[in-house]
């Protein structure tokens, strides 16, 4: 359809002249190409246009071509995906289809933009992202940069230098744990209350974020006001015990089927498991990088 729709409105050469452009270029059924695994370095990837077909299958995981496998790769490897839509006017499954997209993509803090705007995506949300942003007094414009400041923000390298090291983990990940947390402890109370009668139901998920919440706050608090500035002074310190961590991590694992969505889960529940991936990815690192960077650094 794409290059039917290519030829239409360009040429019948359209293709031709667009591949030899190209560096490489892949069948589109092609599911063997360096592009469908995560192994691959790429910095992103645009799909341009994109049609509402693909969206739809990339926003719902149906990796079924290699465009979509590939862009369902971006997703899972927390790399910038955009989709140019290109359809008008829109339906509300189009509109839909954008906004799972969209809380699919996995950036921290992306679905609490969304309900900053009043977008809902609890079974059902009925405006568009235009008229979300208008009634929050903003603008669509406003809504891409914040989200390019998240891409950005989670793209950021650790430092190797110990105090600008500090300072990362405290903006990158204490920072973030204590904002994410707060987002994810209510979504959790919400999808534990409204779908609490399903067999998948991840009860018992809101009290677990929430031991994990107190139990990070302790660490957190204690390598900000004692742990970090001895280190800084070139002092020894003692290091929190990690247990505790990794046995609420298992916990939210066990509660959560680790992280399986039911079929047919709607978008509050999508954007919970999507924000638990990622906090659960950020607290492995967030530890690693402490216990493996910069306290064999400081007492080096």
């Amino acid at each position: 359809m794409a290059e039917r729709t290519l030829s239409a409105e360009i040429g019948p050469d359209a293709a031709d002249r667009l591949r030899a452009l190209a560096a490489r270029v892949h069948l589109l059924g092609d599911l063997g190409a360096a592009i469908a695994s995560g192994s691959c370095p790429v910095a992103g990837m645009i799909v341009a246009p994109c049609s509402m077909r693909s969206l739809a299958a990339i926003a719902h995981g149906l990796d079924d071509n290699l465009l979509t496998r590939a862009a369902g790769v971006q997703l899972k490897e927390r790399r910038p995906l955009v989709l140019l839509a290109r359809e008008a006017p829109l339906t509300l499954a189009h509109l839909k289809n954008m906004q799972a997209a969209a809380e699919m993509g996995a950036l921290p803090g992306a679905a609490r933009i969304f309900r900053e705007a009043d977008i809902s995506f609890c079974c059902g949300g009925e405006r568009s992202l235009r008229e979300a942003a208008e009634k929050a007094g903003l603008n669509l414009t406003v809504l891409t940069t914040r989200l390019q400041d998240l891409i950005d923000a989670a793209a950021q390298e650790a430092p190797s230098e110990t105090p600008d090291l500090i300072a990362h983990i405290v903006r990158r990940y204490h920072d973030t744990h204590r904002e994410e947390l707060g987002f994810l402890i209510p979504l959790a109370h919400r999808v534990e209350t409204v779908h609490g009668d399903h067999d998948e139901a991840p009860l018992g998920l809101t009290q677990a974020l929430m031991a994990l919440r107190d139990d990070l706050d302790t660490q957190m608090s204690a390598e900000e006001s004692a742990l970090f500035p001895a280190i800084l002074r070139g002092e020894d310190a003692a290091q929190a015990d990690r247990g505790q961590t990794a046995a609420i991590l298992g916990r939210i694992a066990d509660v959560t089927h680790s992280l399986h969505l039911p079929l047919g889960a709607c978008g509050s529940w999508t954007a919970l498991y999507t924000g638990l991936r990622k906090l659960c990815d950020d607290v492995v690192a967030h530890l690693y990088l402490e216990d493996t960077v910069l306290f064999p650094q400081a007492a080096a």
